[in-house]
């Protein structure tokens, strides 16, 4: 978790020319003053620690709009990235998508409903 007051919020209002918001940044070099141990109280010295690790291990971060579901869009857009360039993988999870319906349906989801959601994305 980065603290709020440290994003960058100007990243996620409309462009002047269009109405459209961002959810989620290009990747971003991780900031100086998020690795600057002074800038945290000495009981945040495990966060900065983890910080500094994920600076030396990743090329960037990319900032998502928190809004409840920026966990969710997080997750699958990471997921997305590495399915562009895995294909077997790609392969793999459409195959598992396609056999849930019917674990869902036994589970008491309506089937009409989860029909719609599956082929969604499956389509993606």
């Amino acid at each position: 978790f980065i603290p709020s007051a440290r994003l960058p919020m100007s990243e996620f209002q409309p462009s002047p020319d269009t109405t459209e918001v961002t959810f989620v940044t290009d990747v971003q070099k991780f900031p100086s003053y998020l690795l600057k141990e002074q800038s945290y109280s000495t009981s945040a010295g495990h966060f900065v620690a983890q910080l500094e690790k994920l600076s030396s291990t990743y090329e960037g971060i990319r900032v998502v709009k928190g809004d409840g579901s920026c966990f969710y869009r997080s997750l699958l857009y990471r997921l997305a990235e590495l399915l562009k360039s895995n294909e077997a993988e790609r392969v793999r999870l459409l195959e598992y998508v396609k056999g849930s319906l019917k674990t869902l349906t036994n589970l008491g989801y309506d089937e009409f409903t989860m029909e719609g959601f599956q082929e969604e994305l499956v389509e993606l």
